[in-house]
């Protein structure tokens, strides 16, 4: 268990609306509710700043550009709405292609201007801001969705208490917009997965895939990686196949390097990106795992359980705390806090520990300094074979080594193992001969481990992982 406990410092009430969605900008936290607003909260003095007003369904999804100048929000009434964080106007109404049901994620890139939404319809739906907006015809496109004409609820909270799954009513008081948008017709990649499409996430330049990538999670089980071409377009890439009865929820990427699925049912699976193997799939909870985030290389995970728990590098949980009185439904940071918000309308601020970042080969110097620097830093990470809970150890001290070895000029790439075992680390050096004595040109193969077996440190001495001079 962890020697810093997490602590609770400070609890707003969101009146009689669960909180499904959170944004944290430096300024405020957004939270999404399952009526029709969006609250805006300062988040230095915890007040209720505003509302945001004009869905007509439950605020189920919300980010921030990177810049924290816009706000965009995804709803069940089939819209998504872009906001200025400044002046908290409305900016956008974005309409997609065809009447998709709920929106369950949206996700921004800015480089492109584009977001992008996870749909019902099992569709991925892109839009870019920068030009011009086209209209479709009225046989294309209904006003809202029927269903919300009714009180038919979300799907997405199929199962929960009735206090959750409450659909929203129309509010008279809602916010103009200065413009009407639509989803041009080719910007759709219908099907997308074989269920609702509930999790994106943008990555860049993944181990194995370089320039942006976008990340989906359904609940067919399966994540999906598509590559954003340059017209924002996706293609897909390729397929981690899951497990159809335990659909993905919810989505967070450490580093760059595992990608987190939070799964119907309670479970975590985590995928190395550099070899796409699944290295463990946690029993983290009783019940659905619903909201994931990452703040100081540690991984949040909140559940329909009621429990929020803590996860170190090595994948153990450091702490579990309950202190929501229903379903944990979201979870966002911020510089200085972890925020939970759950059915029973209280949103939670949470003081979070630090921990260390971890090594990195980069350093300037002369070739005997870098080689030290090199050799002391790979040398402090405990890459002992055999033992689960230094997994994580023995994967990183094999990036380390494949991007040494990139630094020195080969050609390197980890070659994965069975489930459970470390990765093999290949390099390749192309010698500096002429072109006429190639086909005469000797491979020479050189093999060695980077994982060690444990062994008893009384036995030494000096510490096994620390670098020393004699």
């Amino acid at each position: 268990m962890s020697t810093y406990p997490t602590r609770c410092v400070h609890t707003l009430s969101q009146e009689e609306n669960s909180i499904l969605s959170l944004a944290a900008s430096d300024k405020y936290l957004f939270s999404g509710s399952q009526g029709l607003q969006i609250y805006v909260w300062d988040i230095k003095i915890f007040t209720l700043r505003g509302l945001l007003k004009g869905h007509q369904g439950s605020v189920l999804g919300l980010t921030l550009s990177p810049d924290q100048r816009l706000l965009f929000s995804s709803s069940g009434d089939g819209t998504v709405r872009v906001w200025d964080t400044e002046t908290l106007e409305c900016l956008y109404i974005i309409h997609p292609c065809s009447d998709v049901g709920d929106i369950f994620v949206v996700v921004y890139s800015a480089e492109r201007e584009t977001m992008y939404i996870g749909c019902q319809n099992t569709s991925i739906q892109w839009h870019n801001l920068s030009k011009p907006p086209t209209t479709p015809t009225t046989a294309r496109f209904p006003p809202i969705s029927p269903r919300y004409a009714s009180s038919a609820s979300s799907h997405f909270f199929d199962g929960y208490p009735a206090d959750v799954s409450r659909a929203g009513t129309e509010d008279d008081d809602e916010e103009p917009a200065r413009e009407t948008r639509f989803v041009a017709d080719g910007d759709v990649y219908m099907s997308a997965h074989d269920g609702y499409v509930y999790a994106l996430l943008l990555g860049r330049d993944l181990p194995n895939d370089n320039g942006d990538i976008l990340i989906s999670g359904s609940g067919d089980g399966d994540v999906k990686l598509w590559t954003i071409t340059d017209d924002a377009s996706i293609r897909l890439l390729r397929t981690l196949p899951g497990n159809p009865d335990k659909g993905i929820l919810t989505l967070a990427l450490l580093d760059d390097e595992y990608l987190f699925c939070g799964m119907q049912g309670g479970d975590i699976k985590i995928w190395d990106l550099e070899t796409y193997q699944i290295i463990r799939q946690l029993v983290a909870h009783t019940d659905d795992v619903l909201a994931l985030t990452i703040k100081n290389h540690q991984i949040f995970s909140g559940s329909a359980d009621g429990t929020i728990r803590r996860w170190n590098r090595s994948f153990e949980y450091t702490e579990v705390w309950q202190e929501h009185e229903g379903i944990v439904l979201s979870m966002t940071t911020s510089r200085h806090y972890l925020m939970t918000g759950a059915s029973d309308r209280l949103i939670k601020f949470w003081d979070i520990p630090t921990t260390p970042a971890q090594p990195s080969v980069d350093h300037q110097g002369n070739a005997s300094d870098v080689l030290v620097y090199a050799l002391e830093k790979w040398i402090a990470m405990r890459t002992i074979s055999g033992q689960p809970k230094y997994l994580d150890e023995c994967r990183r001290g094999a990036k380390f080594l494949k991007n040494v070895l990139k630094q020195l000029g080969a050609e390197s790439v980890m070659i994965p193992g069975a489930s459970g075992r470390n990765p093999l680390v290949f390099g390749k050096f192309t010698a500096n001969a002429s072109t006429k004595r190639v086909d005469r040109a000797p491979n020479v193969l050189v093999y060695g481990h980077y994982d060690v077996i444990s062994a008893d440190v009384e036995d030494w001495s000096t510490d096994p992982f620390e670098l020393v001079g004699r």
